[in-house]
């Protein structure tokens, strides 16, 4: 369960910060619609969302005073984001008097972008023929389910259906697209978007793609920034200043003139009311400046790559490409996968026939957990802490293993079981499971009954039909997984309703840097395979589940400044009813905490009655949430019950 409390300290940079100097003002933006936005996207920076009112909305009026003023300073150009700027009622009128200044760009997830919407910003575009309007939408991925997983449902086929609307209507309009940990690089950004530019008809198009701000939502979605990543004065060393965009920029909102767009939420970013005021150097005390120095970000439309279909067209080109269908131009040379999972079966073939210490990390069982197991599968014993003890496994509780190995964890669970229950492992590597069938054998009449059994199979296959585990364990696997959303979805699919996956694993403080990821012995450690302790919870709740709670967490070892723990996490599974509904059900916070949220993005004020729907209720009045809520019996009958829709563009519940 995912607790909010009080409101974190941030923490401060480690010495004196360098200054960036203003330069020159050459662009200014608006953040013109404050928070508010139609989509509560997972990885914004600043958190925005339909009810999100942190930063208001600014009037026509006030853009127009500093519009005004950016003119007499020479600004060159105007951007325009949010929010989602379009929520703005005014503004094409506000556009008008923009590109009246200068060119002028707007940042849209472009799901407002009706056919009627953009007739007008036509009829706007050509009252100033001498700027250019242009329109940069936002998708996070060239996947509809991976864009939706993010943006919410939905919301993939909505900015599709506005890019084609604004190619007919001849703008030539910039993807944006974010960089993340899990997206595969630009390279494969680059050539998703090209693939899907020719699938979709959308025309050409540009292609910006943004390393992530490790703030605001992304900072719980996969990592806040590591303890050492600030900017110093010796970063700044040789180094071309004008590559910062606080350099030659300011950003605007209802409250004033602050430095920049990613950093509105800091208060010490507002620097004055007017735009001459703030024209003065700025200290990088922010880890948000690390990005912008170490990548050269720049929120502005620089740095794009062409992407064009053999179909498509637009005012500024034909769209001719190679025979093939769609190119991206400056195609960056695809890297060699991380690792295979034939590299990854050989190196643990070797490991069964001969023990590899350094695959071990430390571990004890308690001797009554092992001591009906025989030595040779002690001996092949590989991982990063045993989840038995703290999955507490029941008496006549299906287990499944995934990685087995030698088979120490199933044999510890066969014990756990009982004669009534049932232990499946899972492993790629023959070597390992023909050792861990010796040994079953010998387990079985040290038991007095034979209740496992081992299959080969992959993480990202398991041979198992649906809901059969009561509990799914793993440990020190999944790291070794190049796929490991899918891994995430098998472990759901096998499990029961109200079952649950207790997994150790080692897990990273920081992102691994890709020359480890290239190290083939160091993903055989279970190091180069690493992802972030925040990613690795973030994998787990899109694969649907919830109550996810970190059990243990030890630091591991420390390689290449890269520091590594051995965690135990669990999370449950719940599948949804057919009838989900409201049928007058409150929920009641306990305490000890202030206000508790959980995985669904419900929030429970202690002692303020929230109202539930039927799954929530159910949810809630079982493990891990159990006794921390008091929840009401039904108060309106079945027939006059309100639906709950799922998540989606227009919100949900759960």
């Amino acid at each position: 369960m995912s607790i909010n409390t009080v409101t974190i300290e941030k923490p401060r940079h480690p010495g004196n910060p360098p200054e960036a100097p203003l330069l020159r003002l050459d662009a200014v933006w608006f953040q013109v619609t404050g928070t508010l936005c139609n989509l509560q996207c997972t990885h914004c920076f600043i958190a925005c969302g339909p009810q999100v009112d942190r930063h208001q909305m600014m009037t026509r009026d006030q853009i127009r005073l500093y519009l005004d003023e950016a003119r007499d300073l020479g600004v060159k150009e105007i951007y325009f984001t949010g929010g989602e700027p379009f929520l703005h009622r005014k503004m094409e009128d506000i556009l008008d008097d923009a590109l009246a200044v200068g060119p002028t760009t707007v940042l849209t997830n472009g799901t407002l972008l009706t056919d009627t919407r953009i007739a007008r910003l036509r009829e706007v575009r050509e009252r100033h023929p001498d700027h250019a309007l242009t329109i940069r939408v936002s998708l996070d991925s060239f996947e509809e389910r991976a864009n939706d997983r993010i943006r919410g449902g939905g919301s993939f086929r909505l900015a599709l259906a506005a890019l084609k609307r604004l190619t007919a209507a001849g703008f030539h309009p910039i993807v944006t697209c974010a960089n993340l940990p899990d997206a595969g690089g630009e390279a494969r950004l680059k050539e998703g978007f090209a693939r899907l530019a020719e699938a979709e008809d959308l025309g050409a198009f540009q292609l910006k793609i943004l390393p992530p701000l490790l703030i605001g939502a992304e900072a719980t979605r996969s990592r806040p920034y590591g303890h050492n990543e600030w900017v110093t004065q010796s970063c700044l060393t040789d180094y071309n200043i004008e590559n910062l965009q606080c350099t030659t920029s300011r950003m605007v909102t209802a409250a004033g003139v602050h430095v920049c767009p990613i950093l509105i939420d800091e208060p010490g970013s507002l620097m004055a009311q007017t735009l001459r005021e703030s024209m003065r150097p700025f200290p990088l005390a922010y880890q948000a400046c690390w990005t912008c120095r170490t990548t050269d970000f720049s929120c502005a439309n620089e740095n794009v790559t062409e992407v064009k279909t053999m179909s498509g067209t637009n005012g500024n080109g034909c769209g001719c490409g190679p025979a093939g269908g769609a190119v991206a131009e400056e195609p960056a040379s695809e890297p060699r996968a991380a690792v295979t999972r034939d590299e990854v079966r050989a190196y643990y073939a070797k490991a069964a026939e001969t023990p590899q210490p350094e695959l071990c990390c430390p571990t004890a069982y308690a001797p009554e957990d092992v001591a009906h197991i025989p030595k040779a599968a002690l001996e092949v014993s590989y991982g990063c802490g045993s989840p038995l003890a703290l999955a507490a496994p029941a008496v006549g509780e299906t287990v499944l293993d995934l990685g087995s190995g030698g088979g120490i964890d199933c044999f510890i669970a066969a014990k756990r079981v009982g004669a009534s229950g049932r232990v499946i492992g899972v492993d790629m590597t023959a070597p390992m499971l023909a050792r861990a069938q010796e040994s079953a054998h010998e387990v079985g009449k040290a038991l007095g009954y034979a209740n496992v059994e081992f299959r080969q199979g992959v993480l990202e296959d398991v041979p198992v039909r649906d809901g059969v585990a009561d509990l799914v364990t793993s440990n020190c696997v999944v790291n070794l997984s190049t796929d490991k959303p899918r891994v995430f979805g098998e472990i759901a699919r096998v499990l029961k309703s109200g079952g649950r996956f207790v997994i150790s694993d080692i897990v990273s403080e920081t992102t691994v840097p890709e020359t480890m990821r290239a190290d083939r012995e160091k993903w055989g450690e279970c190091l180069a395979g690493a992802v972030t302790e925040a990613e690795f919870m973030t994998l787990a709740r899109e694969a649907g589940f919830y109550g996810l709670e970190i059990l243990k967490c030890v630091p591991y070892k420390t390689v290449e400044n890269v520091r590594f723990l051995s965690v135990t996490v669990r999370g449950w599974r719940f599948v949804k009813g057919p009838t989900c509904v409201y049928i007058g059900q409150y929920a009641t916070y306990r305490g000890p905490f202030r206000q508790a949220s959980d995985d669904d993005d419900h929030t429970y004020p202690r002692g303020v009655p929230v109202e539930v729907c039927t799954d929530t209720a159910t949810k809630l009045q079982a493990p891990p949430y159990a006794g921390q809520f008091l929840v009401t019996d039904p108060t309106r009958p079945i027939e006059e019950a309100k639906s709950c829709v799922s998540a989606g563009v227009n919100g949900g519940c759960c």
